[in-house]
């Protein structure tokens, strides 16, 4: 998955009436960059050397720089009562002052920070050092609209969107997004408190809660954010009174406009599985449907793990990006592995070797699973990208390709739902009787068609049937 914007800050001391564009342009793109420190400190220091110091310093102390953006300096302060008194008392001196060192107008904004990370800090509790950064994504056609979705919450203070649900078969980097949206959101914005909990763990202090009798005080301390961030909630199946608790505290949250984002696997089961409150308000956000990744997109993610190695790593990487019954993640834990075993022996590790570090992580490497031979020749055949097909692209091309391999999938192979859905992303049911009533349709006069059916029935499907499903 792409690289996301991790660029290092850029100090910005140099600040003045000889660069004052380039200034200006660096804080736009990177928010949270130093150089908005520098502009502040500087437009202070000129006022506190002015005839007004005495007057204006108690009011500046009240307001902290967050951002540059458009054109507009944004400055909050922690009291909505001196909102109003600061716009009227030092909005223009700062405007004034910032003309002077910027050698351009920029326009001053006054917001209430309502943060409960802004609110900790100010009563002086010390913000935590910002962690390692993440692996950098690659951006792919699968996980492009979840990506951009996911930076597009990091980067902008209150997002046109801030409830989102990402749904995807296990290995195609839920996780990995959104650590590296906790991370951006952090470097962007670090007073704020974002929370992150994994659905196995959750439910493991859940019940220590209740056993204890601390079931407020564990939804309190989850309560205790400004945005909550959910993996893996697909582990809560069955825990019924969990996920009561958790449905209750994603309505609370929202209740006060905070960000909820959900991940996890599509909640295949019923209500005894999950409960329809969890369902209906899964609905109410974005939903972000990230499908199986393709054999190129595996191996462009893999290869960036063994880039400048020769030998037998990157026929390795080669070979599991094939592999595409196998989870990603599995997948570049067997390349960290055999890493490991080629930097302990000094030597690039023989392929009986590899194979026994690689089984323990990845046991069927090797096997590929046909519907993404399937998907590529409906592309194909249609003249369309896959990325299309994928994307539920609205052409007439795009359309057919889709029925096309929805046809195959379910008339053709026998496939289950499932399968379909970890490819395709969401599939109606009704998509199944409607793409069968057209294909069938169309095949009785377009010998084309018909003959493509066929030949994609014999190439993939004979004796390979026991693959699918």
């Amino acid at each position: 998955m792409a690289v996301t914007g991790a660029a290092g800050s850029t100090r910005g001391a140099a600040i003045g009436a000889a660069a004052p564009v380039a200034a200006v342009a660096r804080v736009g793109h990177d928010p949270d960059s130093d150089v908005v420190s520098d502009l502040w400190q500087q437009v202070c220091g000129r006022i506190a050397s002015g005839p007004r110091a005495a007057a204006l310093a108690p009011w500046l102390a009240r307001l902290e720089p967050r951002g540059l953006r458009e054109g507009v300096l944004e400055l909050v302060t922690r009291s909505p009562k001196t909102q109003l008194l600061l716009r009227q008392t030092v909005a223009r001196a700062i405007e004034a002052e910032l003309r002077v060192v910027t050698g351009t107008s920029i326009a001053v904004r006054i917001d209430v920070d309502q943060s409960l990370g802004g609110a900790l800090r100010a009563l002086g509790l010390a913000v935590a050092p910002l962690p390692r950064m993440p692996v950098p994504l690659v951006v792919r056609p699968e996980n492009r609209l979840a990506v951009e979705a996911l930076q597009r919450l990091a980067r902008d203070p209150k997002a046109e969107f801030d409830q989102l649900h990402l749904e995807g078969p296990e290995g195609v980097g839920k996780s990995h997004l959104l650590e590296t949206l906790l991370w951006q959101r952090r470097r962007r914005h670090p007073h704020e408190r974002w929370r992150r909990e994994r659905g196995e763990n959750y439910f493991r202090s859940f019940a220590s809660a209740c056993l204890d009798g601390q079931r407020a005080a564990f939804r309190g301390n989850v309560v205790a954010c400004d945005a909550l961030v959910f993996d893996d909630v697909h582990e809560l199946a069955g825990k019924l009174v969990c996920q009561e608790q958790l449905v209750d505290i994603f309505v609370y949250l929202r209740a006060r406009g905070r960000p909820v984002v959900v991940a996890g696997r599509p909640l295949d089961g019923g209500p005894r599985e999950y409960l329809p409150a969890l369902r209906s308000f899964l609905r109410q956000g974005l939903r972000l449907a990230i499908p199986q990744l393709s054999a190129a997109s595996r191996s462009e993610i893999l290869a960036a793990r063994v880039a400048g190695l020769r030998g037998t790593l990157p026929a390795l990487a080669l070979e599991l990006a094939e592999a595409t019954d196998v989870p990603v993640a599995r997948a570049l834990a067997a390349l960290d592995a055999a890493t490991k075993l080629a930097a302990a022996l000094g030597r690039m590790p023989a392929r009986a070797e590899l194979d026994d570090v690689v089984s323990a992580f990845a046991p069927r490497a090797g096997v590929a699973e046909p519907f993404d031979r399937l998907l590529d020749r409906c592309a194909q055949f249609v003249g369309v990208s896959r990325d299309a097909l994928v994307a539920g692209t609205r052409t007439r091309s795009a359309a057919l390709g889709r029925h096309l391999a929805i046809y195959l999938a379910f008339e053709v192979f026998g496939l289950k739902r499932a399968t379909v859905r970890r490819w395709l992303g969401n599939v109606s049911p009704s998509v199944q009787p409607y793409a069968k009533a057209k294909i069938d349709a169309l095949r009785v006069n377009d010998r084309r068609l018909d003959g493509f059916l066929r030949e994609v029935a014999e190439e993939i499907g004979r004796g390979q049937r026991f693959l699918f499903g």
